[in-house]
């Protein structure tokens, strides 16, 4: 309950807030104290579709994204510079996930690696740093932009 009154409170521009953290621990290269919780921008924003909180907005973009499926949808998040999206991620996150347990497509056993062309996939890491970083900016610039009513929280 107080993650939703932070998200009703929030006045600037948002799109998208991890709610948990990843297997994969991703650092902040920004963060703002919002009352009792901090929000943040990741370094490289964390893979994984697992609770979220998505503005109208932020659906819109992801909708819009999602016209034309290019790969899964927890890794398109991963490049949310192409749509755009201001997502952040709550310091300690409300929801706590067990990494223990396999995913589903783990326990089916049907997990399958793609197969790559190294110099393709060196060009495309670049051009994600590249982009990232450009993006990122822009996220911090929209992270000191954000307050919050205290008083409501």
């Amino acid at each position: 309950e107080p993650v939703i009154k932070l998200l009703n409170n929030i006045c600037g521009d948002w799109d998208y807030i991890k709610l948990a953290k990843h297997r994969r621990e991703r650092k902040f290269i920004a963060q703002k104290s919002l009352g009792s919780f901090t929000l943040g921008v990741f370094e490289k924003l964390p893979a994984g579709t697992m609770a979220q909180a998505v503005s109208l907005n932020g659906a819109k973009k992801l909708l819009k994204q999602s016209e034309k499926i290019k790969r899964p949808v927890d890794m398109d998040i991963q490049h949310a510079f192409e749509s755009e999206l201001l997502a952040f991620g709550l310091e300690e996150p409300p929801i706590k996930i067990e990494f223990d347990s396999k995913s589903e497509i783990e326990s089916q056993g049907q997990r399958k690696k793609a197969k790559t062309d190294r110099i393709k996939q060196m060009k495309q890491a670049f051009q994600f740093i590249r982009q990232n970083k450009i993006y990122t900016e822009k996220l911090v610039d929209a992270l000191n932009k954000i307050e919050i009513d205290i008083s409501k929280v």
